[in-house]
């Protein structure tokens, strides 16, 4: 039987390849060369597949549907984590604590609770944090730019959070429950429902306090901070018995309670 040997080494790493294509794929890693183009936003990328993928932002297309609930996606890679939903199937483990995960990005997003290592740094202000996904929430403190809702003409710092704010817009259709005006004020204004100018103008007085990122707002500064963490990924309370970070206080409280059964 004919065996493959890794026989084609990198020079930099000493990583080994069956393949030499495999090996040459590998070394822009190393080179930085990304050789793939994206023709709508000039976006480059280091494999021919990961444009192709990259793409389908543009067109909305989504080839990969889950034959379970209908959902699509842009990626196979993306359809697999998400049939994990379906199956619980968490074939990543971690090495410290055993906890198991569905993908390897939530793994690695895992990981820095042990290591304590901040390698995302932000190249504005130096802050480091711990996940990719953190960064990419706290730069946009220091991005001007906004988004702007068509309906109510509030701002958001990220995309994103106009999405999940046109929700509101979109799912009540102007028959917004009293709830949902409390949370989002500005709902107000389309909303089929008897709610004075006196309601409103009320609590836009009492949440003063606006998170930069999403521009969620609140009556008091400390629930604010506490809010803000879920960007920064910041976790200051720790247990004294296992070493495991909390955003906030209280669930550090019930986690000790687990120690003491």
């Amino acid at each position: 039987m004919r065996q493959h040997t890794r026989s084609h080494q990198c020079l930099i790493c000493d990583k080994r390849f069956k393949r030499r294509e495999h090996l040459t794929l590998h070394s822009l890693i190393h080179s930085g060369e990304k050789p793939f183009q994206c023709k709508i936003c000039g976006r480059r990328f280091r494999q021919k597949a990961i444009l192709y993928h990259h793409t389908h932002t543009h067109t909305g297309e989504k080839p990969y549907q889950c034959n379970l609930c209908d959902k699509a996606f842009a990626k196979k890679q993306n359809l697999n984590t998400h049939a994990r939903t379906h199956t619980g199937e968490k074939p990543y483990q971690c090495a410290y604590c055993g906890k198991h995960f569905a993908s390897r990005g939530n793994l690695n997003s895992h990981l820095p609770v042990h290591t304590k290592e901040r390698l995302h740094q932000c190249e504005t202000c130096g802050r480091s944090f711990a996940r990719k996904q953190n960064l990419y929430a706290h730069r946009l403190i220091h991005n001007d730019q906004t988004y702007d809702c068509s309906w109510c003409k509030k701002s958001f710092k990220a995309k994103w959070a106009l999405k999940r704010h046109q929700n509101i817009h979109s799912e009540t259709e102007g028959n917004a429950c009293l709830d949902q005006v409390e949370e989002v004020k500005e709902t107000c204004a389309i909303a089929s429902i008897s709610v004075s100018d006196e309601t409103c103008s009320a609590n836009d007085k009492e949440r003063q306090h606006t998170c930069k990122v999403c521009s969620k707002a609140f009556r008091k500064r400390n629930r604010l901070l506490v809010h803000v963490r879920k960007h920064t990924g910041e976790e200051p309370h720790h247990c004294n018995i296992c070493d495991k970070t909390f955003r906030r206080i209280r669930r550090l409280k019930r986690h000790l309670l687990h120690h003491l059964k």
